[in-house]
């Protein structure tokens, strides 16, 4: 396999493959669906699809970017989990993690080649260190069990001994059966089998959950767990919550005491959202601008065995076809991703005007730099900083107007960046003073744009101040 890497504006943030979609232990904590019929990755499917990775970030610690060898699935169960592995190009290894439960037995021989593969890390499930808990919690057997800890013990006695052996990290469900065990979890695994990091999660939301709820955790067994791993410092994160449905029954009884007053409230925010003012007139408001926001998996992928693939902020989906160019695939994928953020950012003239009702104040200065762009075929993205000097940059949004050789201008809502650079500088409450714009330049005519800086005062509902400089953008 050779690939080449295409510089881009954005990447992938992770590409969420799975060698399988079967399991040989039935968790009870566990989202998959196993009434469908088991697909083991052929290589000629895996070829294609691993032209996913040079749009993928370096992996530089354990933050779930990068390419999953396996994620939802158990890979050690695909009759060739190991010849895919090695597979892989020296080169992008440092992009590839797996999770496995390592349920199944393991030759040192086997050990040895993990040793060597070089991936960033694996990911190893850990619930519990009883016997009777194991098969309670996991639906494994007796046997499980003992391949388990026989392969940690292997596994701490190879890993060692290679510089190219991935990193360890363990991961374990809070839940009522263990929460009070979890840590005896942590010390064992960072004292006997080298674990890089343990991580102690709840289950993830969903309707799942319902079938084992009374599993789920409490506040106070949560606050407790919470005192608990605090000790263990940066070897050790948890992310814990209390459930919605352990929190059910508060929430009908907080709706039971409050109804009459939501019932109004709902009334109120109903219809055309008009309110009433002094007078009893009815006015229109305008609708205050915002930037939308991305989901956090905007820019993931997820890929299954059979090489289908779903572009999670297009919601787009392919299915396999062996004749397809699957770089250009996943460049148009990702180019797609990247054009649906650049249009968030942009605002019609038309409604921009619908905010200017400027009252100047020619003692408050304002201030209007930019910093740097970085550009690809067909997009860039500019950063600066701007402000007005003697008011709080968090109670402002910037929009930013450009305009090319043809005079008609474009506005765009910016990004808020964190500037300490700048409060340091000018000693102003700027901490938000950074902004950051992506823009389709498709388009635009001629290659130096014009740049001006509106100021729109979230509590006025309105533009309040003009940059007084404008400022030019350079193309290629």
């Amino acid at each position: 396999m050779k690939y080449e890497y295409v510089p881009q504006i954005r990447q992938y943030r992770l590409a969420s493959c799975d060698i399988t979609c079967n399991c040989n232990l039935r968790c009870r904590f566990c989202f998959n669906d196993f009434s469908q019929k088991n697909f083991n990755m052929t290589e000629d499917i895996f070829q294609d699809i691993f032209r996913v990775v040079p749009y993928l970030p370096e992996a530089t610690g354990m933050d779930g970017k990068g390419f999953y060898f396996s994620c939802l699935w158990e890979p050690s169960i695909h009759p060739r989990f190991l010849e895919l592995l090695q597979m892989i190009p020296e080169k992008y290894r440092s992009r590839v993690f797996f999770t496995s439960n390592f349920a199944k037995p393991y030759t040192d021989e086997m050990i040895e080649q993990l040793a060597r593969a070089n991936v960033n890390h694996i990911n190893i499930s850990i619930e519990t260190l009883d016997g009777d808990k194991y098969k309670q919690l996991t639906g494994g057997t007796e046997k499980n069990y003992e391949n388990f800890f026989s392969n940690l013990e292997k596994i701490a006695a190879i890993f060692p001994k290679y510089e190219t052996a991935p990193k360890l990290r363990f991961i374990s469900m809070a839940l009522k059966s263990n929460y009070q065990e979890l840590e005896a979890i942590v010390e064992k695994c960072q004292k006997d089998y080298h674990a890089f990091v343990n991580e102690i999660r709840t289950p993830f939301e969903g309707t799942y959950i319902e079938r084992f709820q009374e599993e789920l955790l409490d506040k106070e067994e949560i606050a407790y767990l919470e005192r608990v791993l605090a000790k263990h410092g940066e070897r050790v994160s948890y992310y814990l919550r209390e459930s919605d449905v352990c929190r059910q029954d508060e929430v009908r009884e907080r709706a039971a005491g409050t109804g009459n007053a939501a019932g109004e409230t709902g009334a109120g925010a109903a219809g055309n959202g008009n309110t009433k003012s002094g007078s009893g007139q009815r006015v229109d408001p305008l609708p205050a601008i915002a930037l939308r926001e991305l989901p956090e998996d905007y820019y993931d992928v997820r890929i299954d065995s059979n090489g289908d693939i779903t572009w999670h902020g297009t919601r787009e989906h392919f299915h396999y076809d062996p004749s397809a160019d699957y770089t250009a695939l996943f460049a148009e994928g990702l180019e797609k991703l990247v054009r649906q953020e650049a249009e968030r950012h942009v605002l019609f003239e038309d409604r921009v005007k619908k905010y200017f009702e400027i009252r100047h104040k020619p003692f408050q200065k304002t201030f209007f730099f930019l910093d740097d762009l970085v550009e690809s075929d067909n997009f860039f993205v500019l950063r600066g900083w701007a402000g007005v000097k003697g008011i709080d940059s968090g109670r402002q949004l910037k929009i930013l107007e450009l305009s090319d050789k043809s005079g008609s201008p474009m506005y765009y809502v910016c990004e808020d960046e964190s500037r300490a650079d700048v409060v340091d500088a000018v000693r102003e409450p700027f901490e938000n003073a950074g902004f950051r714009i992506l823009v389709d330049k498709r388009g635009m005519s001629g290659q130096k744009l014009r740049a001006r800086m509106f100021f729109y005062g979230k509590e006025e509902n309105r533009i309040t101040h003009i940059a007084s400089k404008r400022l030019y953008v350079q193309l290629k």
